[in-house]
């Protein structure tokens, strides 16, 4: 049961992934991207927070804590993979600079697949990775998809109403994924509960946040709080991808305790610089 378990886990989420892209090119225009993004210096210093700060974070949160293989791995994962769908909702909720974060977003995705095949080599030593195999995943499963929907958005501005329906078809892959995944490994995710992987992933978060915004110090407040939320909410939609096809379910399951964790805690952390700022919801 479980080879068909895994199989279901893997079709789901590289379908979620899939759709969800594609969605996220179809709801977006290039005058939009291109607003966002005049402004070199600050794309390049939150280039090096979320590919050389962010990274070295994680791999000191695994130096420090006595994390397993399974869990070393998961936080590495998040750690090498940047640019979240999620980052728009996390700046709305901040009170953040939403059209900065859209154009951010798509930029650390698009460097995401250059990225993580390149450097998860080098941070897992211990661990089998093939390189090759995770660009092909990146690049068919999310530049493939998102490439598609930008330029089909760009010439057939009415097919961004499609993106809403994908984002549910995208929802419901990504949860039947995600289920049979947890059938899998659903004593490693109950022995994560209260394990040093919630800790990594709290520490991941907060300290990606800090980082992140020092790097945009200087600039406006809403500025700084997409930059820092921007380091902090990885790729986890990449980093469940590479888990799911590349590592056993142990490491799948672990990276989506891993995921829920800082997920919560992002959310939570925006809310709060919201309120603070006087966001009204």
């Amino acid at each position: 049961m479980d080879p068909i378990l895994q199989v279901i886990a893997q079709v789901g989420i590289f379908a979620g992934v899939f759709t969800s892209m594609l969605a996220m090119g179809i709801s977006v225009d290039f005058d939009q991207i291109r607003e966002s993004l005049r402004n070199p210096r600050l794309l390049a210093l939150a280039l090096v927070a979320n590919f050389i700060a962010v990274p070295l974070i994680a791999l000191v949160i695994t130096r420090l804590l006595p994390l397993t293989t399974e869990g070393r791995t998961a936080v590495i994962l998040l750690g090498a993979t940047a640019g979240a769908p999620l980052l728009p909702k996390l700046a709305t909720l901040s009170g953040g600079r939403v059209p900065f974060s859209i154009g951010l977003m798509v930029l650390l995705m698009l460097a995401t697949v250059a990225y993580a095949p390149l450097v998860l080599p080098l941070l897992l030593p211990d661990v089998t990775v093939l390189p090759a195999e995770i660009a092909r995943s990146l690049l068919v499963v999310m530049l493939l998809p998102l490439t598609v929907g930008l330029i089909a958005r760009s010439r057939y501005a009415a097919i961004a109403d499609w993106s809403a329906d994908l984002s549910r078809i995208a929802g419901a892959s990504m949860a039947i994924g995600l289920a049979a995944g947890l059938l899998v490994g659903w004593e490693a995710l109950l022995a994560s509960i209260g394990s040093w992987i919630i800790v990594a992933a709290i520490l991941l978060a907060l300290a990606a946040t800090a980082i992140g915004g020092l790097f945009a110090a200087g600039l406006d407040t809403a500025t700084q709080r997409v930059a820092g939320l921007g380091a902090a909410m990885r790729n986890v939609s990449a980093a469940l991808l590479i888990a799911g096809r590349d590592f056993g379910p142990q490491t799948l399951v672990m990276t989506m305790a891993a995921t829920i964790v800082l997920m919560v805690t992002l959310v939570i952390l925006a809310g709060e610089l919201g309120r603070r700022g006087g966001v009204t919801r």
